[in-house]
């Protein structure tokens, strides 16, 4: 918007937008009214690769583990991705879950129980969690 001249799209912010649920993107408004062939009539379902499971509310620098908020049930096994304030995410795997009771489980279906799971780096709260739809299967 200030210097549309030196203006450069990234590629990574199109591939971050289609993580998010959608019903495919148009332009919508932005250069002047659609017509009838900007609208999508072949179908009104979701295209969704990613499910958000949920949000680090804590972090144990002792034992090196997250405190969860859980949104979608989440599986011991589970790859899932972590996505950062600052934009930036990276990969883990949930190799073991601990409930609120101090259990390690298989798996946590309850939304908003606090879970607890190992990290390979530190995670701060607020950090996103989700997880790809068709990835977990056979993994």
């Amino acid at each position: 918007y200030n210097n549309p001249d030196t203006y450069q799209f990234k590629p990574e912010w199109m591939e971050e937008l289609r993580k998010i649920s959608n019903r495919n993107y148009t332009t919508g408004f932005f250069l002047g009214s659609p017509g009838a062939e900007s609208h999508n009539y072949s179908s009104s379902a979701y295209i969704r690769e990613y499910d958000f499971v949920g949000l680090i509310r804590d972090y144990n620098h002792v034992t090196k583990e997250a405190t969860m908020e859980v949104r979608n049930k989440i599986y011991k096994g589970d790859k899932i991705e972590i996505l950062t304030t600052d934009g930036n995410s990276f990969i883990n795997s949930i190799d073991y879950i601990i409930n609120e009771e101090g259990e390690r489980v298989e798996d946590a279906p309850h939304a908003q129980e606090l879970i607890k799971f190992p990290v390979e780096r530190p995670v701060e709260p607020y950090y996103l969690v989700r997880r790809r739809t068709d990835k977990n299967e056979g993994e």
